[in-house]
């Protein structure tokens, strides 16, 4: 039996999830940007409360890894860890990226707040590698996005024609991260455990 513990606060939306045997049973989430470090423990006290679970039930610890948010993947990525060690389970990181459901049925673009003028990206053709990197403004405008579904964490409100009709507002979410997880974990998918920066943080910058 898994028993799996989601978590996401790479960008302003935080959520907790929980899974058994890819069985997605509770989620949560909340608003409050640049307040990750207190929501985040309560909300998976919450969790557990409401679930009748404790931590030492679970047998892995699931969480985004960036990019995003620079204080968000510290937080949710050093609150992750020491639920792991403290139970000797495994830390299973994702891309932030493989949190936004996507439908992967047409070549999509997702694309990430950074909260400085630019967005982190992600250009997938189907059946093809894909590309990551950061999009400034001009870069999206100046892009061809016909045939192109795209995919954001926010409103890219000045930024797109209005003949686009194929915009999707999909913040990244703590049960999107434990789809892709059950998904991934029984291939014997080989999970990352470190954060992933696109960039350097701004040394004064929160992101």
């Amino acid at each position: 039996m898994a028993i799996i513990l989601g978590l996401d606060c790479t960008t302003s939306l935080c959520s907790v999830a929980l899974s058994e045997n890819g069985t997605i049973f509770y989620t949560q989430e909340t608003s409050i940007p640049q307040q990750q470090a207190a929501q985040l423990p309560l909300m998976v006290q919450e969790a557990f409360a409401a679930t009748h679970l404790s931590p030492t039930q679970l047998t892995h610890v699931a969480v985004t890894r960036g990019p995003g948010s620079f204080t968000g993947i510290r937080i949710g990525m050093a609150f992750a860890s020491g639920l792991a060690v403290a139970g000797d389970i495994p830390l299973l990181a994702i891309d932030t990226f493989d949190a936004m459901a996507v439908k992967h049925v047409r070549p999509y673009l997702q694309l990430i707040d950074t909260k400085c003028g630019d967005y982190y990206g992600r250009f997938g053709p189907v059946n093809q590698p894909v590309e990551e990197k950061v999009y400034s403004v001009e870069d999206i405008k100046q892009r061809s996005l016909e045939g192109i579904s795209l995919y954001c964490d926010t409103a890219l409100n000045g930024i797109l024609t209005a003949d686009h009709h194929q915009v999707f507002i999909q913040p990244p979410h703590a049960k999107q991260l434990l789809t892709f997880v059950a998904q991934h974990l029984a291939q014997g998918y080989a999970f990352e455990t470190t954060p992933y920066y696109m960039r350097k943080p701004a040394i004064h910058g929160q992101h």
